[in-house]
């Protein structure tokens, strides 16, 4: 049944048309202050400036549970197969879940792999910030450049504006999205090789415009036996990557 056509939707859209010339100022705010916050996870959120009333919230929730929402939240977390084009799990949360939650897909705990990457992760973060990660030269590294395309350009950028406050003074970093040479260029000007370190992000490792600049920065750096100090990979294909010569690899998964 479309969702419009619910007993539930009809109900919650009556509400809204019988209810929709409310205004904030028909309220009491100090009540809504204190019925329309909630705090979890360290986090308040306070929508008492939304035109929500009890009875909104009442019709919401019974809308959610006609469509068996608080199910599908439960099998989103437990692995199952929500992406039905691809029949697959979506399985995003495993990456933040705590270390001692399992999360089984196909009879098996994916949890010790995504625990094992977050090491990884850690381990090269903190040699790179205590500029103990050398370049072939010998000098730490200041330079880090991700060069990835549509996902793996935004997530690498929304980490960093979220985490502005915490990047290391000693560390500059750089994005480079696309095949246009002369953003490569324009990025490479004031970098040095020996004290750059490329992420190369893709989780198929075959991204035609990310290979073209890795090639790019392999040719910058001067020569492939350098590969091992600056280049990570960040990929779900693990074996092309090791065929491609690059060492340290942070896995993601398909």
């Amino acid at each position: 049944m479309l969702l419009t056509s619910t007993k539930a939707w009809k109900a919650l859209q009556h509400y809204a048309d019988t209810h929709k010339f409310l205004t904030l100022h028909d309220f009491n705010p100090e009540v809504r202050k204190q019925v329309f916050t909630t705090t979890a996870c360290s986090i308040h959120l306070d929508y008492s400036n939304q035109r929500v009333t009890n009875d909104t919230l009442h019709l919401l929730f019974e809308l959610a549970h006609a469509r068996n929402l608080p199910k599908k939240i439960n099998a989103l977390f437990q692995g199952e197969n929500v992406n039905l084009s691809e029949s697959r799990p979506a399985l995003h949360s495993a990456l933040r879940a705590p270390a001692d939650t399992p999360i089984y897909v196909n009879q098996q705990d994916i949890m010790p792999d995504v625990i094992k990457a977050r090491q990884t992760i850690r381990h090269i973060s903190e040699q790179v910030r205590s500029q103990q990660w050398l370049g072939f030269t010998g000098e730490p590294i200041k330079d880090v450049v991700n060069i990835g395309i549509g996902g793996s350009d935004l997530g690498p950028r929304f980490c960093v504006n979220a985490l502005t406050d915490y990047i290391s003074a000693n560390l500059n970093l750089h994005f480079i999205s696309d095949a246009e040479p002369s953003n490569f260029q324009l990025t490479m000007n004031k970098l040095k090789p020996e004290t750059t370190l490329f992420i190369i992000c893709s989780k198929s490792f075959s991204t035609q415009e990310t290979l073209y600049n890795a090639e790019k920065a392999i040719a910058w750096l001067g020569n492939k036996q350098y590969m091992t100090q600056h280049m990570i990979a960040v990929t779900a294909n693990r074996e092309k990557a090791l065929e491609y010569g690059i060492k340290t690899i942070v896995p993601i998964w398909q």
